[in-house]
């Protein structure tokens, strides 16, 4: 496991936490990538269901702040769908693996009125009987060390 990430239970889900940035989460199965789970991609970046986790994964940062909430999502584009940055198979074993990554990005609308940029990617990780999806999201406002989301932005 790579030594920056500590993994927490909860619930049916395990959620891996990064120190300067939001959380990355591998869920179980469920609505928003039920249907991209034959052909092994993510969901696609305008599933309801991904746009409720990211805006929540958003609020929950910003309690720990300012808590500003994210009112709505704008302009949801895909910029990316292919294979995996390496950094998803970096520790991967015969049984557990990425297969293919998704890179969205959206504007922001905040309750102070302001904007903010969001990037997020999801990854198809195949997991000896099943399959999870693992998000990994970044927003200019919280991003400490990539401060522009570059690592979003270029895929990686």
């Amino acid at each position: 496991m790579n030594p920056r990430l500590s993994r927490v239970w909860i619930g049916p889900a395990a959620v891996l936490i990064t120190l300067c940035s939001f959380s990355h989460a591998i869920a179980a199965p469920g609505a928003a990538d039920g249907a991209a789970a034959a052909a092994q991609v993510p969901p696609l970046c305008t599933d309801k269901a991904v746009l409720k986790r990211v805006t929540k994964e958003y609020n929950g940062v910003e309690e720990m702040g300012e808590n500003i909430k994210l009112k709505d999502l704008t302009d949801v584009k895909e910029t990316r769908l292919g294979v995996p940055p390496a950094g998803v198979n970096q520790y991967a074993t015969k049984t557990t693996y990425g297969v293919s990554s998704r890179s969205c990005q959206a504007i922001g609308a905040l309750s102070n009125d302001k904007t903010d940029p969001l990037y997020w990617r999801m990854d198809y990780l195949v997991e000896a009987t099943g399959h999870s999806i693992n998000y990994d999201q970044c927003s200019l406002r919280h991003s400490m060390l990539d401060t522009q989301c570059r690592r979003h932005r270029d895929g990686q």
